[in-house]
Parts: C-alpha cells; sequence; structure tokens
C-alpha cells in the first residue's frame, strides 16, 4: 500500500506580499483526510494618500522660466504651485505629458540620460467589476536611467550607472454618491526578482504626484463624484530590469477601497486582486497566451509554460437548501515551470499536472456563504483523494457572498504525472463543501458532489 496523501507543504513568501507554496505530489491508494489550508490576506493597513491631480503644461513651464528671478529656488516654488496647473496632457485632452515628464525626470535625477525601453498607452480599468468608483491605468512608461547623481545610488542598488522607473498615470474617479476610501498603493513584483520595488514620491512634482496629492490635498478621502488623476513612479534596480528583461511581465497588486474612513472589514467595497502587467513585448506575448487558461497563481504569477490536456464545458447545477453549485467548466494542464520556480516541484519527477475548476455559487439562503473557505475533493476513481490548493487559486475580491446573490470562483487540484496517467480514463468526482460565517455547513450533508469525468 503507498503511503498516505501527502498534502502540500506550504511556505509564505513576504517578498512584496505574495505567497509561494513549496508543493509536493499527493496522492493515496485509499481515502484519506486531510484539511486545506488556504491562506488568508488581511485588509492592508492603510496610510493612504489621494489625488487631485493637476499637472503642468509645456506653457506653464516656459512662463515660469521667462519670469524667472536670480533666486535660485524659483523652480522649487514653481513645482509647489497648482492655481495655474491643468490636467496631464499632450496632443489630446485626457492624456499626460509624457515628454515633459520624462525631461523633469531627467532633471531630478541629474541623469545623463532617459530612454524609453516600453510604453503601453491602453487604459487598464482596475475597478471593472467594482461599482461606484473607477480605478484606471491611463497608461505607463517604463523608462532607463543612466549616470545619474550620487544622491540617488541608495534607490537603484547602491550604484549610479544604470536604473530604471517605471510610471503609472492613474485616474481615481468616485462614481458614487458618497465619501470612499481607497487604498492608492500599486505594488509590482516581477518573478523571481529579489529587490523590492517601491514608490518614490521624489521622483514626481508634488503636485503631479497621485500619493502626495491624495494625502495631503484630500486628507484621504476621495468625495462623492470626485476625480483625481497623477503619477504613480516606481525606481528599479539593475538586478530588477534583468528579471524584467527574462520574465517581460510583472504583477501588480490593485487597490483595496472602503465606504470608512475606519477602514473596517465590514466597509470593504472592493478587495485588492492581482492582474499582470507587460513590460516588454515579450510580456505582451506571455499576457496574451495567459489570456487561453483560466487565471490560477501558476497563470498569474508566471510560474512557467502550460500545455492545454483537456478543457471541457460541464454546466452542472446542483441544488440544496436554496444554495446551488454549478460546475461550469475545467481545463486540465501539463506544467513545466520556469526557473525561478523549477525547485518547488522537485518533488514531481514524472511532471506535474493542474485541474482548474470554474464553479458559480447562487446563494439563496438565509445565511452568508463563506465563499473563500470552501473546501473541494477531488476523487480519483474512487482511490485516490487530492484536496484544493488553496494558493494556487487567485485571490476572491469578496471573500463572503451574502444571502441572495451569485459568484464566480475557481478551485484548483494539482496532481503528479504518473499518477494522472494511471487514471486519466478513469472516473474524476468532485466534492464540494460549501459553510456560512459562522462555519456550519450549507446545504445537506454530502449534497454536493460532481462527475468530472
Amino acid at each position: 500500500m503507498k503511503k498516505s496523501l501527502l498534502a502540500s507543504t506550504l511556505i509564505l513568501s513576504l517578498l512584496a506580499g505574495t505567497f509561494v507554496p513549496t508543493l509536493a505530489p499527493a496522492y493515496a491508494e485509499e481515502t484519506t483526510t486531510v484539511s486545506e489550508d488556504e491562506e488568508e490576506t488581511t485588509a492592508e493597513e492603510t496610510t493612504s494618500e489621494e489625488t487631485t491631480v493637476a499637472e503642468e503644461t509645456n506653457d506653464t513651464e516656459e512662463s515660469s522660466e521667462n519670469n524667472e528671478s536670480s533666486d535660485e529656488d524659483a523652480d522649487d516654488t514653481d513645482d509647489n504651485e497648482t492655481n495655474d496647473e491643468e490636467a496631464p496632457a499632450n496632443d489630446d485632452d485626457d492624456a499626460a505629458d509624457w515628454e515633459a515628464y520624462q525631461a523633469k525626470l531627467q532633471e531630478i535625477l541629474e541623469a545623463e540620460k532617459v530612454e524609453v525601453l516600453y510604453k503601453n498607452l491602453k487604459p487598464i480599468n482596475l475597478s471593472e467589476d467594482v461599482e461606484g468608483i473607477d480605478i484606471i491605468i491611463n497608461g505607463y512608461y517604463y523608462y532607463e536611467i543612466s549616470n545619474f547623481d550620487v544622491d540617488w545610488e541608495y534607490v537603484f542598488g547602491d550604484q549610479t550607472e544604470k536604473g530604471g522607473v517605471i510610471v503609472y498615470d492613474i485616474t481615481l474617479r468616485n462614481t458614487s454618491d458618497q465619501d470612499l476610501y481607497p487604498v492608492p498603493t500599486f505594488n509590482t513584483t516581477v518573478t523571481g526578482n529579489e529587490d523590492f520595488i517601491t514608490n518614490n514620491n521624489s521622483l514626481v512634482k508634488e503636485s503631479q504626484s497621485i500619493n502626495w496629492l491624495f494625502h495631503n490635498d484630500n486628507e484621504g478621502v476621495l468625495e462623492a463624484g470626485q476625480e483625481i488623476r497623477g503619477f504613480y513612479p516606481l525606481p528599479i534596480t539593475p538586478n530588477t530590469m534583468e528579471k524584467i528583461e527574462a520574465e517581460g511581465i510583472g504583477l501588480m497588486e490593485t487597490p483595496a477601497v472602503y465606504t470608512s474612513e475606519d477602514f473596517e472589514t465590514e466597509t470593504l467595497l472592493a478587495r485588492g486582486t492581482n492582474i499582470r502587467i507587460p513590460f516588454t513585448t515579450k510580456g505582451e506575448e506571455i499576457a496574451a497566451a495567459a489570456a487561453d487558461f483560466y487565471p490560477d497563481v501558476y497563470t498569474l504569477e508566471n510560474w512557467g509554460n502550460k500545455t492545454l490536456v483537456d478543457e471541457v464545458e460541464l454546466s452542472e447545477t446542483i441544488e440544496s437548501q436554496g444554495l446551488s453549485i454549478t460546475i461550469d467548466s475545467y481545463q486540465l494542464t501539463e506544467l513545466e515551470p520556469n526557473e525561478d520556480y523549477k525547485d518547488r516541484f522537485a518533488d514531481f519527477e514524472d511532471g506535474a499536472y493542474l485541474l482548474t475548476v470554474a464553479v458559480t455559487y447562487d446563494n439563496q439562503t438565509k445565511k452568508d456563504l463563506q465563499l473563500d473557505m470552501v473546501s473541494g475533493t477531488l476523487a480519483l476513481a474512487d482511490m485516490i483523494r487530492y484536496f484544493s490548493e488553496g494558493l494556487l487559486e487567485p485571490r476572491l475580491e469578496n471573500r463572503e457572498l451574502p444571502a441572495g446573490e451569485t459568484a464566480s470562483r475557481y478551485h484548483t487540484f494539482l496532481m503528479d504525472g504518473k499518477t494522472y496517467e494511471k487514471f486519466a480514463e478513469d472516473e474524476w468526482v468532485l466534492e464540494l463543501k460549501p459553510q456560512d460565517t459562522d462555519f456550519d455547513r450549507l446545504g445537506e450533508k454530502d449534497a454536493f458532489f460532481f462527475e468530472l469525468k
């Protein structure tokens, strides 16, 4: 008899707030029960900053230069003036003046050269599924900086020869009739990167920094009907630039939004999620290819290549005591981890396969469903049991599903190649165990069994 099911060992990586599990194959020839560890992210603490963005145009800057007195601080005074400023604009009224920003960046860093490595001016709506607020990346640039002032060496890896700057042009727009409290951090990570990527407001004028304006001018509140726009710069070390070149893509954590300045869980309007951000043409290709796969963590965080083995539209629904669960579809993929994650699959000597299941929950009970705590068990031929890998499942925007509402999520199951090959043609049955926010079962016992194959 083979060993009982081995639960995957989960290692928390604190780098930039991401979780990276160390994985091991889990299989057994008899049924076992292992509780699923699904890591919950806590609501971010906020020392947030808001924006009422107004960016100086070339005409304003030229005017200030013409009226410049012998006082050497005239430029600094001009930087802090907002009365005569306009929203970021170039040829289009609603577009940021990137040429002016690049010139100012070179001036701030006293750099010999600032070169554009990549740009994307296609707007990205980070709050598409959230009513009441628009959080939009209007565009972003990735610059390479050469030979800059020694005062900046600590920011760029203790050297002054080469560095990078990623700059997002951000709009926050409150479309609701109440004040909102977003947390305007746009944390960005790159697979395998060991250097922190953090916002540095010194790389932009105060009058153009979305963080500075949000925190100082708006005192951390986005009033009903208000719109704010500004830049969000991220300095990049040479080591990180190498990772960007190798990976081509990064991961951005979108802001959380609250309806109260207390930032309590019950006032959470939108929980931050992760999206993929390309920084090279290679990254664009990776993002396009990833669009064909379900957004589990392996895909979202670019752990490696996937090969589609099977994709099935199931649309099977089971209802019990007011709760309806529908298996919409599933994808089975063969995994080929990249160099940064290969060690985490070292125990998968015969390869690794990932089953990602798309599930819809319709909660017509009188209790709230604890959506993020629904456990899943996959039985192969009623002999081998796999338990859902919570840390390979994408973060849920809302952890709870209130009574009377509907929501979808993904469940993932990781299996070793040898077991998959042995049971590929056998019966596969998925059991889901929903519970309410008091951790009591929803639906009848043993109600939610689905035949996948």
